[in-house]
């Protein structure tokens, strides 16, 4: 059984392993919300937070609609973000090389299929007025999903190809671009 999730028109479909160990936190930083505000769907900032899903790539499938992805970068270093062409929904953020199996699924809103919420991370660049909590769990969930990914062989990705590459180039915002989806806050 999986956790089927889908892009605003439902052209693309993308599956998550409902025995994927996870962690669903709400992300307030800057670039989170540059990326939404870029792609034209800063409805789903919710007090300038983003609700993800943070988990290991091989929970992860592509079940439809493979065809309609792209991905962006907000500067030549950062995060690697798909999003669908047809709708401009995001899909998942991934670093930018499959070294470390780490991937974060935004959620339309908090999803109690992927649990309860365990962090809220950079508030002091959201509009919440939350305190930040539970920064540390998240981040040694991470490492901890990602070492037993490594050390037992689950470093497939379907957001990079067998030779490492990502599935599609991503383009890298202009700093003009990322200026204009930044918050001034």
């Amino acid at each position: 059984m999986a956790h089927t999730l889908s892009c605003r028109c439902e052209k693309t479909q993308w599956q998550v392993d409902e025995k994927a160990k996870g962690s669903q936190v709400v992300c307030y930083c800057r670039d989170c919300q540059a990326h939404l505000t870029h792609l034209g769907r800063a409805d789903l900032l919710h007090d300038g937070g983003t609700y993800l899903y943070q988990t290991t790539p091989d929970a992860v499938k592509i079940t439809k609609g493979v065809e309609n992805l792209a991905a962006q970068r907000l500067g030549p270093q950062g995060m690697i973000r798909y999003y669908t062409t047809c709708c401009h929904s995001p899909v998942v953020n991934t670093l930018k090389n499959r070294a470390l199996p780490f991937v974060g699924l935004p959620l339309p809103d908090q999803d109690k299929r992927f649990g309860r919420v365990i962090c809220y991370a950079h508030t002091d660049q959201g509009t919440s007025g939350r305190k930040q909590k539970g920064f540390a769990a998240a981040g040694m969930g991470i490492m901890i999903r990602a070492l037993s990914a490594i050390i037992s062989g689950r470093r497939a990705s379907p957001f990079f190809t067998d030779s490492g590459d990502p599935l599609v180039t991503p383009r890298v915002l202009t700093l003009e671009e990322r200026r204009a989806a930044t918050p001034n806050r």
